[in-house]
């Protein structure tokens, strides 16, 4: 399920403020903070032990309502497989843009001392409406290799947009509908099976678990739930769904009803083909970056954080075609300073999958002498599951150190009590039919 991972440095030397890579994108120094990669491999039972100066008292361990324990989200998106999101991805992941700029990169913490940088998604289609020609590495578009970069080393998100963007009447590509597969249906399923080949012909292993609705046609809300896809977005097109929010205002700030509230997303009776903890977010989608726009986006980062507190964890999405730089730039590095490190930026499908494992946990505790075991057993978490990552808030007296097994690697605050246990499915999924 992932590649063997050597234990390369002791778990004594976080306590005197040695550095070690966890996941290849942090860094772990100061003696209140500790964590490792771990040796072997992952399996669906994860052993937590956490030791303490004495006996704990009332110990608990409970999942963290957002990852890193964070205080609200931010998702960012842009579509139709624009070579335009490959800058995105060097402005938060760091490096040289096609226009020769150099970026330093976007990051938080872990809440353990450790520097994770800023994840969006690529929103794919597989082939032109007019002329049927293959998208991926055409004038405009990204490359497959690039694609893959952003898979594996940015830890980014690829969205379902199908495999035409457009509906049949536009052209004649499309084959006959059946009256048990919608048109939608088929462009959800037959641009599966084109972004798995593509990828896995890079030895890059990759099932798209969210659907972004191409123009506000109807139909594709509906043939996500029933494909059993964690979610689906659209700015208006929600097939009789309520959109989470239920109302957005593209151009208004401090509205209140701009953001996804994690306590009250759903679980079970939103879907109408009983795919538990399906949702259908709708998002800001900003083709516009006029200094107004921009000065509104900031003012509804702003109200994202004044609304979160810690029995409200909030959310805020934003897609676009045609951002450019420095607009967006200027978006973000606000956004950037604002946050404060209390923000998890990151795609839709690791967003939903941390809920989804939350959800399907299970988890035992015992206490034995100073120490407490948590067991949590991963089995009923489906094998398309790519981050398998916990995040849990440990209480009961003054932490010393914590050992885990069955993970690729964690990392721990002895202050706080958060421990973040990660797992990325890299191989092993089963291929789309």
């Amino acid at each position: 399920m992932k590649k063997i991972i050597i234990l390369f440095l002791l778990l004594a030397q976080f306590g005197q403020g040695q550095a070690q890579s966890v996941r290849g994108l942090y860094r772990v120094s100061g003696s209140r903070y500790g964590g490792s990669t771990v040796a072997g491999v992952a399996s669906n039972t994860v052993t937590i032990t956490v030791t303490y100066a004495s006996p704990p008292v009332s110990p608990s361990a409970t999942f963290a309502p957002l990852k890193y324990n964070k205080l609200a989200w931010f998702q960012y998106e842009r579509d139709d497989l624009l070579s335009g999101t490959w800058t995105d991805y060097v402005f938060f992941n760091g490096g040289t843009a096609a226009d020769g700029k150099t970026y330093p990169g976007k990051t938080f913490t872990d809440g353990c001392g450790n520097k994770v940088n800023w994840r969006g998604s690529v929103v794919a289609n597989a082939r032109s409406n007019f002329n049927n020609l293959d998208f991926w590495g055409t004038t405009g578009r990204l490359t497959t290799q690039q694609v893959a970069t952003m898979i594996k080393v940015g830890k980014w998100g690829i969205l379902n947009h199908g495999y035409y963007h457009e509906l049949a009447t536009t052209n004649n590509f499309y084959p006959p509908w059946s009256a048990t597969f919608s048109q939608a249906g088929w462009d959800i399923a037959e641009n599966q099976k084109f972004t798995y080949t593509k990828l896995k012909s890079l030895d890059v292993e990759y099932l798209m678990r969210c659907v972004v609705v191409p123009t506000n046609y109807p139909g594709f809300t509906r043939g996500a739930d029933s494909l059993k896809y964690l979610g689906s977005t659209s700015t208006n097109s929600l097939d009789g769904y309520d959109g989470i929010p239920r109302f957005f205002d593209l151009n208004t700030a401090n509205n209140g009803g701009n953001f996804a509230q994690d306590e009250t997303m759903p679980v079970t009776g939103y879907s109408k083909f009983n795919n538990a903890g399906f949702v259908q977010y709708t998002r800001n989608f900003q083709d516009s970056w006029t200094t107004s726009i921009v000065n509104t986006l900031k003012a509804q980062f702003v109200d994202l954080l004044a609304k979160s507190n810690a029995n409200k964890h909030l959310g805020m999405r934003l897609g676009t075609h045609t951002g450019t730089y420095p607009e967006m730039s200027n978006f973000f590095n606000y956004a950037d300073s604002v946050a404060a490190d209390r923000v998890w930026f990151v795609g839709m499908t690791e967003q939903l999958e941390y809920r989804e494992v939350k959800r399907l946990a299970q988890k035992i505790q015992f206490v034995n002498g100073n120490r407490l075991i948590i067991r949590i057993d991963l089995s009923a978490v489906p094998d398309v599951t790519r981050f398998r990552d916990m995040s849990l808030l440990i209480t009961g007296g003054q932490i010393t150190h914590v050992t885990v097994s069955g993970v690729d690697s964690f990392s721990y605050d002895t202050v706080t009590g958060l421990v973040n246990l990660f797992t990325e499915k890299t191989k092993g999924f089963p291929a789309p039919q």
